[in-house]
Formats: C-alpha cells, structure tokens, sequence
C-alpha cells in the first residue's frame, strides 16, 4: 500500500508517524515525512496496516468521485477498531459538517487511553 505514494513515504528512520486522509491537501504541508491516502478506502488500508503516531484528517474525501464516506466514516472505524487509534488526531478541514468531528476525536482520545497498553504508560496519580 505504501508504494502507492513514494514520494511521500519516509517511514525508514521518521522519528513520527504521520497519515494524512485527505482528497486535496499537499502533504508537503503537514512535513516531508507524511504518508498520505486520496480516499477512504486507501486511509482505511493504512491505519490497518500500521501504527501512526498523528492522523491529519479532513472531512471531505470525496474529491468529486463516487465514494461519499467522510472522515467521521474514518473516525466511527477507528471507534470500532480502538488498537489502532493514533497517538494524536488532528482535523484539518474547513468544511461546516467538520466542526461535529472535534468531539469524536474527544471521544476517540479518551478511549485510547483506557486501552491496556496505553494505560499503563500514563504517569502515577493522572
């Protein structure tokens, strides 16, 4: 799936792990060293795929193509897939419908830290 996009991947030696879901945007934008997916389906295959420290997501992903999943489509998959929720989740969008994204990242954070392997690495007393 990564060979899809090789002038954006840079996983060998990144210190961070960054996915970018997004139709548009220029990941060049977010770093150098941003794995970027077109479309859900492609951003669905990488989070499957690996582990990412930060997702930049945008609601939109449609592109004018025939596929109408948002990025709340990605988020809803990752509230059902908790393992592989990222580090950070960031929305990158400035369409009006996004602004409902914000508290299902809330949500997902929230989550994420209840999972066992995430608990454990919170500091004493948080």
């Amino acid at each position: 799936m990564l060979d899809k996009y090789p002038e954006y991947v840079t996983l060998k030696g990144a210190t961070v792990k960054k996915l970018l879901i997004d139709d548009l945007r220029d990941p060049r934008v977010y770093g150098n060293d941003v794995v970027v997916a077109r479309n859900f389906a492609d951003g669905i295959a990488l989070l499957k795929e690996h582990s990412w420290d930060k997702l930049y997501l945008d609601y939109d992903l449609s592109c004018g193509g025939g596929d109408a999943r948002t990025g709340v489509h990605v988020l809803t998959w990752l509230a059902s897939h908790k393992e592989r929720i990222p580090a950070d989740i960031v929305i990158v969008s400035d369409h009006p419908k996004a602004s409902t994204m914000k508290s299902w990242v809330t949500a997902l954070m929230a989550e994420r830290a209840r999972l066992p392997i995430y608990s454990k690495l919170q500091p004493e007393g948080e």
